[in-house]
């Protein structure tokens, strides 16, 4: 039980440990009945005793395994919850590079197909579509940025 780090281990030690104190309760009832009836005998009373400590200390073994385990899954619960928190502040920087980059994409996917609209004949257009664009995905960041608060 002293070595036991992981979960799987402590589960190991619970296991084996099953049989043993079923055993030794058992053992310690078969020799406080055989007391019970032959009072005489002094050997039983020392047999029972020793069966009894074996049983406490399966218990207490027993009993510090669980405690074991039980701290195990505790912490490893609450790193995947840490983890599950990094994710989803790797996740809003995602979603906040693709609310900015959406509407640039979207207008440039448009406005680059060959269609002659007389748009593209114009110089000052094209600065004016591309402040169109950052302006949306700005607009469109702020308000992902808002909402997750």
């Amino acid at each position: 039980e002293n070595a036991a780090h992981s979960a799987s281990e402590y589960h190991r030690v619970l296991e084996n440990l099953a049989p043993v104190l079923r055993t030794s309760r058992g053992l310690h009832r078969t020799l406080q009945q055989a007391r019970e009836m032959m009072k005489s005998e002094r050997d039983l009373i020392n047999f029972r005793d020793q069966a009894s400590a074996s049983e406490r200390n399966a218990e207490l073994l027993l009993q510090d395994a669980q405690f074991g385990l039980n701290f195990t899954v505790a912490k490893q619960a609450e790193v995947q919850a840490i983890n599950a928190q990094k994710m989803a502040g790797t996740a809003h920087r995602l979603n906040m590079l693709a609310a900015l980059f959406l509407p640039l994409t979207t207008i440039a996917g448009v406005f680059g197909m060959n269609v002659d609209s007389g748009i593209k004949n114009h110089p000052a257009n094209f600065f004016l579509i591309l402040a169109l664009g950052v302006l949306l995905g700005c607009g469109l960041s702020f308000l992902i940025s808002r909402a997750r608060r």
